[in-house]
């Protein structure tokens, strides 16, 4: 559709340049900065809000309308889990090592920052003790972790270092996360976000045989609102969607509304804050993964870059109008008006 609108707004700026009237050509810059404008606005009112994402092991992009993932740069140099939005603008993750990573947008390249003290629980003989982290998000500017416990964290974006506020009161994670000895999967989900002033979190565990699909749900998906001070947490609903299992993750809202992924499904989602409803909006690419992790991406670097020549464009024809306008006054001579 942007691809269909940039072509009407091409095919129209051809028709209507002046081709055979030379007095009108200085109008040219005026108009064509007008119509890169114009042409901004009808593109940024139709398209489909973009998330950052990151799947554990790849950074990128999805498209909330399409579901097309695009990855941005090599993959993370560890499985990770959760993005966070900097005051840097840069994005953070925390990777199953506990070490935390920043991540430049454009590039994808990671930077180690360095370790923040959760435990290590990466490997099949790391500790994976109970201080290990689940996840990372942003609110306000700040980075926050929670460990199997659902102890909250500020997590310092220069240093790394993890500061303990305190126990949520959400239930923590019973297991080790990953495939069990029994051939079971032991499953979490949670996601840490801003939103209405607020700082979130989704919450679910449960266990899945992947040979029958039977599912042994421990805690129920739920939304809390977390206090940032004191990290206490409140339910403010049960998560209640299409299909009694979800696995929600990634939110983060564009215009007031909040997007996400149920990872259990593959399904784009929309979350209701007040009442903790969920609705399927469309399917995620595969190639996407699981998302564990997501942060707003907007405005479009490409509209940004056309709005910023539009605004080139008028100003350069206004300044021109404006010089011939003060070379006539010379030339006229005193007392022209």
């Amino acid at each position: 559709m942007k691809a269909i609108l940039t072509l009407v707004c091409w095919a129209n700026f051809v028709a209507a340049t002046p081709t055979a009237q030379p007095r009108r050509q200085r109008f040219g810059s005026a108009f064509l900065g007008t119509l890169v404008l114009l042409c901004v606005c009808a593109v940024s009112s139709i398209a489909s809000p973009i998330g950052y994402v990151m799947n554990n092991s790849q950074f990128g992009t999805v498209d909330v309308g399409t579901g097309v993932f695009h990855q941005i740069g090599p993959d993370f140099p560890e499985a990770s889990e959760g993005l966070a939005a900097g005051p840097n603008g840069r994005f953070y993750t925390i990777g199953f090592s506990g070490n935390l990573y920043s991540i430049d947008s454009a590039t994808g390249m990671t930077t180690p920052v360095g370790p923040t003290g959760l435990d290590d629980c990466s490997t099949p003989t790391s500790p994976c003790g109970r201080t290990s982290s689940l996840t990372l998000g942003s609110f306000d500017g700040n980075l926050y972790a929670t460990d199997f416990d659902n102890n909250i964290y500020t997590v310092n974006p220069a240093t790394a270092i993890a500061t303990q506020i305190g126990p949520t009161g959400i239930p923590g994670v019973p297991f080790i996360p990953g495939p069990s000895t029994d051939g079971l999967l032991n499953i979490y989900e949670q996601t840490l976000f801003g939103a209405a002033g607020q700082l979130y979190s989704t919450f679910t565990t449960f266990v899945l045989d992947p040979g029958t699909g039977v599912v042994n749900m421990v805690a129920a998906p739920s939304l809390y609102r977390i206090n940032p001070s004191t990290g206490v947490a409140t339910l403010v609903a049960p998560l209640i969607g299409p299909n009694p299992v979800l696995a929600i993750n990634g939110i983060f809202g564009v215009n007031g509304t909040l997007y996400g992924f149920d990872n259990f499904s593959s399904h784009i989602i929309n979350l209701d804050l007040q009442t903790g409803g969920v609705s399927f909006t469309g399917d995620v690419d595969p190639s996407a993964g699981i998302i564990p992790g997501a942060q707003a991406a907007v405005p479009e670097p490409a509209s940004v870059g056309l709005t910023g020549l539009g605004l080139a464009l008028v100003f350069l024809s206004n300044r021109r109008r404006a010089n011939r306008q003060a070379r006539f006054q010379a030339a006229a001579g005193p007392g022209f008006d």
